[in-house]
């Protein structure tokens, strides 16, 4: 799905970005938005950043590839190799958080007041 984005990082750092896949090969993916500063090599492993209700942290996602374009001036985008090919998929694992409903409310953007000044 090119409309799906997957918090991930760089496996052993605190630098993530967003995985989003171009509709190229379904052996692959882009992880976008990196700081410019980020550090990684060929083969690193791209894992699930857990900054979502869905995917716990630290699942195996993918190895970098190469860098694959600039955005900006201040992020960059890494190819990933998918660890799965999605074209060959024949099982899936389901991941039942028991826990979703109350991660989605703490995660709601909180109502502004306005008072009179």
């Amino acid at each position: 799905n090119p409309n799906f984005r997957l918090s991930c990082k760089l496996k052993g750092s605190d630098v993530f970005g967003s995985l989003v896949w171009d509709g190229k090969s379904p052996e692959q993916a882009l992880l976008e938005e990196l700081p410019k500063h980020t550090v990684y090599h060929r083969g690193d492993t791209i894992v699930t950043s857990g900054y979502s209700a869905v995917f716990p942290e630290g699942i195996p996602v993918g190895t970098v590839i190469n860098a694959a374009r600039g955005a900006d001036d201040n992020f960059f985008t890494l190819r990933i190799k998918l660890l799965t090919d999605f074209s060959q998929l024949s099982t899936v694992r389901v991941i039942n958080h028991g826990f979703i409903e109350e991660i989605k409310e703490v995660e709601k953007e909180p109502e502004i007041t306005k008072s009179k000044i």
